[in-house]
């Protein structure tokens, strides 16, 4: 398998509305340390979604949150940040990646 490093920019297109997709309730502490660098890509590219990590995306609500920095790292969501509802309406495909091939 070929690669090259590239910019995070050449990537956009690769990305649902050119942001980086993060779960609210599960990476704030990565999260908090790329907004503690504002000109960084992450910081200045991220979305956060009310969908917890760890359970195949089966979960939570497909609806984006915010952090208010003034506020501390608490994520602000329309619903209650990582209730485990049954997230409808989306086909969630687990892709198997050649781990260590």
């Amino acid at each position: 398998m070929d690669y090259e490093f590239v910019e995070a920019e050449e990537c956009v297109h690769l990305l649902s509305h050119g942001k980086l997709p993060l779960s609210a309730s599960n990476s704030m502490t990565y999260l908090g340390k790329c907004l503690s660098q504002p000109t960084s890509w992450v910081a200045q590219n991220y979305q956060l979604y009310n969908i917890p990590q760890g359970n195949d995306c089966q979960y939570g609500y497909d609806e984006t949150c915010i952090v208010d920095l003034a506020l501390g790292l608490n994520p602000v969501c329309p619903h209650v940040l990582g209730f485990p509802a049954v997230l409808e309406g989306h086909t969630v495909v687990n892709i198997p990646y050649p781990v260590g091939q």
